[in-house]
Parts: C-alpha cells; sequence; structure tokens
C-alpha cells in the first residue's frame, strides 16, 4: 500500500501532466493565418519596408520572386537572377514587374557594389514611372521608384575611387543589354567647361534652419566652377561659384531596346531655370536641394574670416571690396544686392537667401548679388565702392542697355549697409557735402590729382539710375547709441583707414583752420563707428538728404521686446534713428539687431520682393 506522501507526489505529477497536455490542446487549436494586435509604428513601419530602408524587398516583389520560384537564387547571385527576370518581364510588359526589376536592382548594386546594377535600376524605375497606362501616384512604389530612380543615377555615374560623376558619353553595360548614352548640357545656361558636380545628397547642411528641397525626379548636385580669371576688377570675387543643378537619364525607347543598346541621353538642368521638364508628353517635376548650394557656396568662399579683417584691417580688407555673384550672372534676372553691417561679412545672409529662394517665384525672377566690404572705412569711401561696383558690372554684362532687368536693382542693407544702400538714391554735391561736414566747399579746398578724383568718388554723385528700390533693415539713419561709448572710440582708433584716404584727407584740410573743424576731424579722418555717432556731421548731413521720388523704399526694424515704438531699439539702434519718414512701408520685427533671420522680416522682404517682380513684369509685358 502506498504512502500519504507518495499518493500525494503521484497525484501532482498527473495534475501537472494533465495540464501540459491541455496547454498542448489549447495551442493545436491556435488559427495559424490570424491577427494580432501590434502598436501603430510597428505596423507602418513595415508598410515602408523596401530596398531604400535596408537589404530586403518590398513585400510585392518578394511575391513575384516567389512566383518566379528565384528567392534563393537572388540570395546567391542577384545579379545574375536580375538577367533572368529581365527576359521573363520583357515578355510581361507589366508596370508592377518593372518596378519589381528596379528594387532588384537597387538590392543588387548595394550588394555588390555594382554600378551597372544601380543604372539597371534607375532604366527600370524610369520605364515604370512613364509607363503606358502610367501608375498611380498614390502607389507607394510610384513614390519609392522616384526616390530608387534618383538614388541610383548618382551611384551609377559617381567613379568609386575619387567620388567625382562622370558626364562622359558611351556605352554602359547593364546586367542585361546596355545603354547607348549621349550627354546633354543644352539645358545648363552657365559655362561648363570644367564643370565639377558634387553630389547634394552625400552633404549635410549645417547652420541653416531648414533644408530647401524640391521634390521630382533627377539627381540633385552642386556644379561647381572656377571663376573667370577676366572681367572687371572687383567683381565676382569667389575662386568659384556652385549652382542647384539636376542630372536627368532621359530614355528613348522601351525595355525591348535595352539588348540592343537603348539610346540614352544624361542632361544637367540648372533648377533656377527649370522646374520641371517634358518627357514622353508629361510634365515631370525636377528633384532639387537648393540648401545645399547655398551652404557649399558660403562654406567654399571662406566669408567668416573676413568679420575682424574687414573692421579693422581697412587698407589692406579694401582691396577685397567688391560684388560677389554666388552663381553666374544671368541676364533677364533682377538683381537683388545684399549689403551687410558693421563688422560683419555677407555669409550673414545664406538663411534669408535660403528662405527666399524656397519662393518658387522669387527663385525663378531674381538674382542675389552680395557685397563685401571693409566696415571700418569712412562710409562715404564704402559707398563709392558699391556704386562703382554696380556701374562696372552693368558695363560688363551688358554694355548695349538691352537687359532691362538691370535697370531696376534692389539694393537691401542691413545696419551701417543700410546707409550705403541709401547713398544709391540720393544726390550728392561736394560743395553741400564739404558745407556740412566742414564748414567749407570742397571745391574750395584747392585739391587736384587723385586727391580730387578720390573727392569727388565720395561726395559728388546721382541717384543710381539701376536702382529701383531699396529696403532698409536696421538702419541707423540718425546714428547709433553705442557709438558713443567709450568702448565704440576706442574701437575707432584701432581701424586703419586706407592711405589714399587718410592722405587725402590730410592735405584737403591743410588749408582749412584748425579750430573751424568738428570734434573728431582736427586729428585724423573719422571711421565707420565716428560717422555713426549720432552727433557725427557726416550721419547728420545723410539723414537730411532725400530718396530720389522714383526709388521705392521700404524699412525693416526691430524693436527688441518693446510693445511700442516709444523709445525702443534693438540693442543697437533705436526705432526713432531707424524710422524715415515717407518710406512705402514699415514693419517692427520683436528682435534684436540681428534680425535677418527672423519669420517676420523674411516674410516682409519676401513680400516686398514679390511686388517688385510683379510690377516689373507688368511693365514688360506692356
Amino acid at each position: 500500500m502506498l504512502s500519504d506522501t507518495r499518493m500525494r507526489s503521484a497525484a501532482t505529477y498527473v495534475l501537472r501532466a494533465a495540464a501540459a497536455f491541455a496547454l498542448a490542446l489549447a495551442g493545436a487549436c491556435l488559427a495559424p493565418v490570424r491577427v494580432e494586435r501590434v502598436p501603430d509604428a510597428e505596423f507602418h513601419d513595415s508598410l515602408d519596408v523596401c530596398a531604400l530602408h535596408g537589404d530586403v524587398p518590398s513585400a510585392r516583389t518578394a511575391w513575384l520572386l516567389r512566383l518566379a520560384e528565384s528567392e534563393q537564387a537572388f540570395r546567391d547571385d542577384p545579379v545574375a537572377t536580375v538577367r533572368a527576370l529581365h527576359a521573363r518581364v520583357e515578355a510581361e510588359g507589366s508596370a508592377e514587374a518593372l518596378f519589381a526589376l528596379s528594387e532588384l536592382s537597387y538590392l543588387a548594386g548595394k550588394r555588390r557594389r555594382s554600378r551597372e546594377c544601380y543604372l539597371a535600376a534607375a532604366v527600370y524605375a524610369h520605364l515604370y514611372l512613364l509607363h503606358d497606362p502610367p501608375p498611380s501616384a498614390y502607389d507607394r512604389r510610384f513614390r519609392w521608384a522616384c526616390d530608387i530612380y534618383n538614388r541610383s543615377l548618382v551611384r551609377a555615374l559617381k567613379d568609386p575611387e575619387d567620388g567625382r560623376i562622370s558626364l562622359e558619353p558611351g556605352v554602359r553595360k547593364l546586367p542585361a543589354g546596355s545603354l547607348r548614352l549621349e550627354v546633354d548640357l543644352s539645358g545648363f545656361p552657365f559655362v561648363t567647361r570644367g564643370l565639377e558636380l558634387i553630389p547634394a545628397d552625400e552633404l549635410r547642411v549645417v547652420g541653416l534652419s531648414f533644408r530647401v528641397r524640391d521634390s521630382g525626379l533627377g539627381a540633385p548636385v552642386i556644379a561647381v566652377a572656377k571663376r573667370r580669371v577676366d572681367g572687371t576688377a572687383g567683381i565676382g570675387i569667389l575662386d568659384e561659384t556652385s549652382v542647384s543643378a539636376t542630372l536627368f537619364l532621359r530614355l528613348e525607347g522601351g525595355l525591348h531596346d535595352v539588348e540592343n543598346g537603348m539610346p540614352a541621353v544624361l542632361e544637367l538642368h540648372s533648377t533656377y531655370d527649370e522646374k520641371q521638364i517634358e518627357v514622353a508628353g508629361a510634365k515631370v517635376p525636377l528633384e532639387a536641394d537648393l540648401s545645399a548650394s547655398i551652404a557649399y557656396g558660403t562654406q567654399a568662399a571662406n566669408l567668416w574670416r573676413f568679420d575682424t579683417l574687414g573692421f579693422f584691417e581697412g587698407q589692406g580688407a579694401a582691396r577685397q571690396n567688391g560684388l560677389i555673384l554666388p552663381r553666374p550672372f544671368e541676364p533677364g534676372r533682377i538683381p537683388v544686392v545684399l549689403v551687410h553691417g558693421t563688422a560683419s561679412n555677407p555669409a550673414y545672409w545664406a538663411e534669408l537667401v535660403n528662405s527666399l529662394y524656397a519662393d518658387p517665384v522669387l527663385r525663378g525672377r531674381i538674382q542675389f548679388w552680395l557685397f563685401i566690404y571693409a566696415t571700418g572705412n569712412p562710409i562715404a569711401y564704402s559707398a563709392a565702392s558699391l556704386r562703382e561696383s554696380l556701374q562696372e558690372l552693368v558695363a560688363e554684362y551688358d554694355p548695349d542697355g538691352r537687359d532691362e532687368a538691370l535697370r531696376h536693382m534692389v539694393v537691401v542693407g542691413h545696419s551701417q549697409g543700410g546707409l550705403l544702400a541709401k547713398m544709391m538714391g540720393v544726390r550728392m554735391d561736394q560743395d553741400g557735402a564739404g558745407r556740412a561736414l566742414i564748414g567749407t566747399p570742397l571745391s574750395e579746398l584747392g585739391l587736384v590729382g587723385a586727391d580730387a578724383d578720390l573727392v569727388r568718388r565720395c561726395f559728388e554723385f546721382e541717384p543710381l539710375p539701376t536702382v529701383d528700390r531699396l529696403v532698409f533693415v536696421a538702419t541707423p539713419h540718425r546714428g547709433s547709441f553705442l557709438a558713443t561709448r567709450w568702448y565704440a572710440r576706442f574701437l575707432a582708433k584701432l581701424i586703419a583707414v586706407p592711405d589714399e584716404v587718410d592722405g587725402a584727407a590730410r592735405r584737403a584740410l591743410t588749408g582749412v583752420q584748425r579750430e573751424r573743424l568738428p570734434p573728431g576731424l582736427q586729428d585724423r579722418i573719422p571711421t565707420s563707428l565716428e560717422n555713426m555717432d549720432p552727433a557725427s556731421p557726416f550721419v547728420r548731413y545723410l539723414a537730411e538728404l532725400p530718396i530720389d521720388p522714383r526709388i521705392h523704399a521700404h524699412s525693416i526694424i526691430p524693436i527688441g521686446k518693446a510693445e511700442s515704438t516709444d523709445g525702443a531699439d534693438d540693442g543697437v539702434v533705436s526705432y526713432a534713428s531707424a524710422h524715415l519718414d515717407g518710406d512705402e512701408s514699415e514693419v517692427l520685427v520683436p528682435a534684436g539687431h540681428s534680425c535677418l533671420s527672423h519669420p517676420r522680416a523674411t516674410t516682409e522682404l519676401r513680400r516686398i520682393l514679390r511686388e517688385h517682380v510683379r510690377l516689373f513684369d507688368s511693365a514688360e509685358a506692356r
């Protein structure tokens, strides 16, 4: 007879066995096909599985691989599998199969690092996207095919050794068949000799608040060209210019033409000029990346080091005074000239330019020019450099006066740059300036030769006939209160002005009684800091000069955190100094002096420029 302990152990064993048996039965009863609740993110991530995001194809392509009994074959030899599937797809001719070929070729390119496979992926994607009848734009595969085409094109054309993109014509092999490639640069309106193409997708943009990217077909690149060695001095001082461009591979035929060498044309388009192209009777938008070219150009110019140099080293920095053309000159586009402020440089305009180029209207009608100058020099001297640079550029690029857009320039000046901008729109005579500045007409000083020429350049001029509109941003029309501080006066003494300015001033003032000279002129020529002292005769004289009535004028005035204009300032310039009676518009910005990237400043400048373009185009239409 079993003891109680052994009986309890046996009972426990039986119960456990029964429980295990019951669980096994329950598992056997679960439906092999069923649904389970999953987090939203997990499900939606599964919808995005494709060759672009990993090493496996999308569900539909995987299904087609299974139907072709080629799953293992693709894992073993993806290139041979693509070649075999090509013949099968050619016989069927379905758009769905073309997408599968494109995706599998892209995967083969990644696995084998094969330029031939990448080129095939672009070819199949092109044929899929422009299939007749066309695939639905709502199909995920349509969107994926656009990206496969764009990414594959760069990888197919880029040399794996040096990373350069080749634009060489010739026969290009594919896993199945080949292309007979020609190159067409007629859609690119700039000089193409020595052009270097940099894939935009390989660059991270740093320092801009957002990336301006247009969706479409084509590979976005930065087209970099060395600047011309000839041309007017002071114009285009960059060593190179960079342009946002797009590479597009145009096919001439169908899938059946690949076996015998399909004709194809590789095109380069400037995305400032063309937003879409026509392919097989359809309008196709171009993929474009404008921010990458803006950031690249800003970095390549190495402008950031100019801040201190341009402020203190007037003699050496003044040699760099001139206009920068970030991209090659284009006839018919309205110039918008950006003039930076004190101890600054043109690179500070990058954020604003990036935002304005996001507007397709402005992108297609304007061109930005940047003026760089030694900001410690006397304001009249810097303004003369700006005026002469604009005149020289117009004379060089439009000697016959046929380009009407060059007669409707917009000059935008920030801070001290606004004072330079104003001097493009006023009339000044040297005798009136002399009486205001030193109490003596300048014509009575007996200056001759280079000295007389310098005085005329700085103080004898008419409003520039090519300037049609002025925009003042945080401009100290009546001076800056910071210029009265002890440290500003100390810094002013450290600024070296050009020898021609200092020498001419000393010779000019020799015959003027010392006691008649205003404070600051008795010992040295005033710098820009002293020019912007509210008590300066120069800034007072300039403030009283009226802007030519034919010129439109606007003000963008930051007032910090002030709730009204009474006593408001931006930390550098008071509202009372920045305000101009008679402006067509005035917008207040809740920001400090460096307000160029504030949305309200950007929005207002965009409005002004769009209005300027509208008026210009309306006049042209008449």
